[in-house]
């Protein structure tokens, strides 16, 4: 008899599954472990590489910056305001109100006359009993302090007497690039449509000495003519100025999908990803600043005409060069002073702070990465121009101008203030600046002019 051989009997159904389940969530174990490690080695990555803890908040406001810029909003971290001017024919250049190119971070929206205004208001304004009307002049860092920089000014006023109850209405007109003579036509300009002052802030000086040598002079342009001219007036650029301008406003494109991309969930939640992002931004970034100084420096194929170029002023040498251009900046300050005695305007100028003037200030780590470009090609200028702002400021002083020297003003001050490789600061810094200027406004004991003459 054939022995019967007993089947086996089928496995627990759950048996199966409590394995499986066990794998699993071992290798979900695994993928957290992995997660954390990878988190926390991006946090102290990111804290080595840029100076400073990583923060959600930061990382997120930096991209929303560049978001906003898009629609000319705020403005990206260099970006250029020479690429959102049209020109004017009073003062060279001003902003184009029409242009989407975005503005600088801090500024404010242009208005219909080419300077920055919150409101789209009009420069013209008029005096009246109980109100005080301070214009600021000069180029982007005055057109961002009139964006960051007003409500500490304001605030620092009406603790004088002379200030104190009155209405203060802040007018700019500053435009990125300026450099004199274009204040002197600023104010000129505002006067012949109507415009009335009692105050006049302007905040100058590095424009005039830092950018001449790589920008017009390598085009042979006048020392006394507008930053970057032959861009605006002259004919279309070649083909390789063009492919650069091109490539610049690809890379634009490029730094805003990506601060598109990583600010959607999960991804700006996760500091590794924050991580990853900053690194591709700063990278895109330190490419179009190359991209543009570049640009800048290149030499155009075939002479300019004479609308681009204007007389021919050679110079021997650095050091001619900027006692001219020393001179040019010292003569316009002392047109503004007598224009503004003219029109019972106050008067006060103020040498910027600059971030490679030696020791104006002690960098931190963020600083050296972001603030500073090695080389920059206008640091000799600077190093060398400042010394000789401040003779010809004491020469202002000596015939009566209020000159104040603020070249030095974040020297004690150790927390990240500058924000570009090329002189522009954050609120913060702007907030720093906005004290000495009251503190200048106020020494003078005569009440600002509350009536037209």
């Amino acid at each position: 008899m054939d022995s019967i051989v007993p089947t086996p009997l089928p496995a627990p159904a759950q048996a199966r599954p409590r394995g499986c389940c066990k794998r699993w969530g071992f290798r979900l174990a695994v993928l957290l472990m992995l997660a954390v490690v990878a988190e926390a080695t991006s946090y102290v990555g990111y804290w080595i590489a840029h100076g400073r803890p990583f923060s959600y908040g930061r990382d997120r406001h930096e991209r929303q910056r560049l978001l906003w810029a898009a629609n000319g909003e705020d403005a990206q971290q260099g970006a250029t305001p020479t690429f959102r001017t049209e020109i004017h024919p009073y003062l060279g250049f001003s902003y184009d109100p029409d242009a989407q190119a975005p503005g600088l971070r801090g500024e404010a929206p242009a208005n219909d006359y080419g300077f920055t205004d919150r409101a789209g208001r009009s420069p013209v304004r008029k005096r009246a009993p109980n109100k005080a009307i301070v214009a600021i002049t000069g180029a982007s860092v005055a057109s961002i302090f009139v964006g960051q920089g007003l409500d500490v000014l304001e605030r620092e006023l009406k603790q004088s007497p002379e200030f104190s109850g009155k209405e203060i209405e802040f007018v700019s007109l500053a435009v990125g690039g300026f450099r004199q003579p274009q204040q002197v036509m600023a104010l000129n300009y505002v006067l012949a449509l109507g415009g009335e002052f009692d105050v006049l802030v302007n905040i100058d000086g590095l424009n005039e000495v830092a950018w001449y040598r790589q920008d017009n002079q390598v085009h042979g342009i006048h020392h006394l003519y507008p930053g970057g001219w032959h861009w605006i007036v002259s004919k279309m650029p070649d083909r390789a100025s063009r492919r650069a301008v091109g490539k610049m406003a690809y890379l634009g494109e490029r730094r805003h999908d990506l601060a598109n991309l990583f600010q959607k969930a999960p991804l700006r939640w996760s500091v590794t990803a924050n991580f990853i992002w900053k690194w591709q931004d700063r990278r895109l970034h330190a490419d179009v600043v190359n991209t543009e100084t570049a640009l800048r420096a290149r030499k155009r194929e075939g002479p300019l005409p004479y609308r681009a170029r204007g007389p021919h002023h050679p110079f021997r040498d650095d050091q001619e060069m900027l006692e001219a251009l020393v001179g040019d900046w010292e003569r316009c300050s002392l047109l503004l002073h007598k224009t503004c005695a003219a029109h019972g305007i106050r008067y006060y100028q103020f040498l910027q702070p600059n971030q490679y003037v030696p020791g104006s200030k002690v960098l931190t780590a963020e600083e050296k990465k972001t603030a500073i470009l090695e080389p920059q090609p206008a640091r000799p200028m600077i190093e060398q121009g400042y010394p000789m702002l401040r003779e010809a400021g004491k020469r202002l002083q000596a015939r009566g101008v209020k000159f104040h020297d603020l070249s030095m003003v974040f020297a004690a001050h150790k927390q990240t203030l500058y924000f570009d490789t090329c002189c522009h600061f954050n609120r913060e810094g702007n907030e720093v600046l906005a004290v000495p200027i009251a503190r200048a406004l106020v020494e003078t004991r005569e009440p600002p002019r509350t009536a037209s003459r």
